[in-house]
């Protein structure tokens, strides 16, 4: 049997049983201070009247809920909430408060503390880590789960349990607890999507877009779009749910009207914006003459017609930037968005950070910066003039910055949503492949971004189900990763002929898009 007790006078002086003399003399110890007792009372509260804790930073997912009320339906209260007296919120018991809310119950069970704003910060912190730092003794926990079991017949119970015999909920094994283990309250579901298979969407988009002019004018007249226009795709793997695309400026407050109905909370952006370099769909570059080819050798071709970026379009370009933050923070309290930091080369005398203005204008509008990755991709070589003309390294990189609306954007830890065999889901670098552009010539978009990048984005920000947002769809990457992972798309796309291609990737995926009339 184990005891907490104290050692007697005798064996605290240093003397043994009968009387004897120990010879050992004990060095001094310094008197450890006593512990003050902070506990002021206990009582009984309507669940309604608790305050939550503002600064509370557990969240539960959605089985815990459920097991914690079967477990409180079958046994009842067995510890009270903490209630702080000089601040009133609740320190611990938040998750038992909603239960009984949610149940109907009349009181909570609740014991007063006395703590200052300081220390009741300290103990919301350190309350529920140092309890999981606690190591399960294998042997004992499997023992009292099988005499358990038998007398649990409620699903979220079961569950639970098999989970923490599996060691999915507790430490089981010999190393210390790792961040990922005190993090990972559920373990995240395989994604439907691999990287590998997100590969083969690009080969797909490639197939559709790898076409001589003339059968990208068929595709353009056998689709019909038009501004205007928007069309509903009934998604493969989500029942009941739709995909949708509108043809338009996404700027355009009627486009925004539109899908803003779709617009579920916890919907989130992915995507990739003009990069303000000079390309040919750019505003202030459209109808410029080509100022390069590639080496004839080059088996990609020609560059496809553009200009240097000068002032005039890079101060387009932000606006563009402000314009489409400024609409879309409003109604989206999420965004993951793609963009290459040319610093605006080699226009002489005049350089900017494009990826800095992307964060001003966000700032700006409302979103705040959550966090950067940084996307590495393969060598890049060629005789562009862009880089030729500049001092500028050809960019190997490019940035994907997080944003939300402070307080508006339902985070959950990155261990929940996305597996420990993505080995990304933590690294400032991601590295993966791209795919062929700037060849409009042959049938390709001339910034195609590949299908792995909005794949990230997508599980790291949402739940199966979830809605994603691009208002810059191009030829519909976004849209058919979204698809592969069970998400629903709502993408705009202000080219006929871009939306085109992403209608026609959607029926390779066996999809049958739907123009919606009015």
């Amino acid at each position: 049997m184990l005891w907490y007790g104290k050692r007697t006078g005798q064996e605290r002086d240093g003397k043994r049983a009968g009387g004897m003399q120990n010879p050992y003399t004990p060095p001094t110890i310094t008197p450890v201070p006593d512990w003050k007792n902070r506990i002021r009372g206990h009582g009984a509260e309507p669940p309604e009247s608790l305050l939550a804790n503002p600064r509370n930073w557990r969240r539960h997912p959605a089985f815990q809920e459920d097991a914690l009320r079967a477990a409180m339906d079958r046994v009842g209260w067995v510890q009270d909430v903490i209630v702080n007296q000089q601040t009133g919120h609740v320190v611990d018991g938040h998750l038992r408060i909603a239960a009984a809310i949610s149940t109907g119950q009349p009181a909570v069970p609740v014991v007063y503390v006395d703590l200052s704003p300081d220390e009741e910060r300290l103990v919301l912190a350190t309350f529920d880590p140092l309890g999981a730092l606690a190591r399960a003794d294998d042997a004992l926990l499997q023992e009292l789960l099988r005499v358990v079991r038998p007398h649990v017949d409620d699903p979220n119970l079961t569950k639970l349990l098999a989970d923490l015999s599996n060691g999915l909920l507790y430490d089981l094994g010999a190393d210390p607890a790792t961040l990922g283990d005190l993090i990972e309250t559920e373990k995240a579901p395989d994604p439907t999507l691999s990287e590998g298979q997100a590969t083969r969407l690009d080969e797909v988009g490639q197939q559709i877009e790898r076409q001589e002019p003339d059968a990208l004018r068929r595709l353009r007249e056998r689709w019909a779009t038009a501004p205007g226009q928007t069309w509903s795709i009934p998604s493969g793997t989500t029942p009941g749910a739709r995909h949708a695309l509108v043809v338009g400026d996404c700027c355009a407050p009627q486009v925004i009207a539109r899908l803003e109905p779709a617009l579920v909370p916890g919907a989130v952006i992915v995507t990739s914006p003009p990069y303000g370099m000079g390309q040919d769909y750019e505003d202030a570059y459209r109808g410029q003459q080509p100022y390069t080819k590639r080496g004839e050798k080059d088996h990609r071709g020609p560059d496809q017609t553009g200009g240097n970026p000068t002032r005039e379009g890079v101060t387009r370009w932000i606006a563009l930037i402000q314009d489409f933050v400024a609409h879309w923070q409003p109604v989206v309290h999420g965004a993951a968005i793609n963009l290459a930091d040319h610093t605006v080369a080699p226009t002489p005398g005049y350089g900017r950070h494009t990826y800095g203005d992307l964060v001003d204008a966000c700032t700006a509008a409302g979103w705040e910066t959550v966090a950067t990755r940084i996307w590495k991709k393969p060598p890049m070589l060629g005789n562009n003039p862009y880089w030729l003309n500049s001092y500028k390294a050809i960019p190997e990189t490019e940035f994907v910055g997080f944003f939300s609306t402070p307080g508006r954007f339902p985070f959950r830890p990155v261990a929940e949503r996305v597996p420990r065999t993505e080995d990304w889901r933590f690294r400032t670098v991601w590295e993966f492949g791209t795919v062929a552009s700037q060849q409009l010539a042959k049938g390709f978009h001339p910034a195609a971004f590949p299908a792995e990048l909005p794949r990230r984005c997508v599980l790291l920000f949402t739940d199966p189900g979830g809605t994603v947002v691009d208002p810059f769809l191009g030829s519909g990457t976004t849209l058919v990763a979204a698809e592969a992972l069970g998400r629903v798309c709502l993408g705009v796309e202000r080219d006929p002929l871009y939306a085109a291609m992403a209608l026609e990737r959607c029926t390779r995926l066996g999809l049958s898009p739907e123009k919606k009339e009015g």
